[in-house]
């Protein structure tokens, strides 16, 4: 993170770059298609690793409201390696460049934290509630998830439409 600045008239801005690849081979489109299954694959088996561990996380993680300044940094630092070294440890052996891996392990370690905060944000607004307003309020957050990859959904469908229309054992024996 770039150190900020002294002076109060100078602003920081980051800036998101987009790329588009103008009308992609085959090939290329092949590549990128293949990278982005394998980065989701990744994705799915490190998220269920730190899924393993999560009631240890949440245990440290509901310590940092005890906590107050260099400690809760350096607790909220632990969990956050914690989390690293779990998704690294799934994502090392895939076949994906180090770019992608890193992907994964960032993008792991910022929705499990993710998380964790609303978890705990959950539990401080149930405290003294009854089990009624806790339904009323939208209940338990839910775990973070990753879509299936079906391509062909729309495929199948037309398939079994055709056993939709096809007759019952009863109606072909009448």
């Amino acid at each position: 993170m770039p150190r900020q600045s002294t002076d109060p008239r100078i602003q920081t801005a980051h800036k998101t770059a987009i790329f588009s690849i103008h009308n992609p081979s085959q090939k290329k489109r092949a590549m990128m298609d293949d990278c982005l299954y394998r980065h989701h694959l990744a994705f799915e088996k490190a998220l269920m690793a730190v899924f393993a561990e999560l009631d240890d996380l949440k245990a440290l993680f509901a310590k940092l409201d005890d906590l107050k300044g260099p400690e809760k940094r350096e607790q909220s630092s632990h969990i956050k390696n914690r989390i690293r070294s779990i998704a690294h440890g799934v994502v090392k052996p895939r076949p994906l460049s180090s770019a992608s891996k890193d992907g994964v392990v960032n993008d792991i370690q910022a929705t499990v934290t993710a998380y964790l905060e609303l978890f705990r944000d959950y539990e401080k607004s149930i405290e003294g509630k009854t089990e009624e307003e806790i339904v009323k309020a939208g209940g338990l957050p839910g775990k973070p998830t990753v879509p299936r990859i079906d391509p062909g959904e729309d495929h199948w469908l037309d398939i079994l439409e055709m056993f939709h229309h096809e007759m019952s054992l009863e109606e072909e024996r009448a």
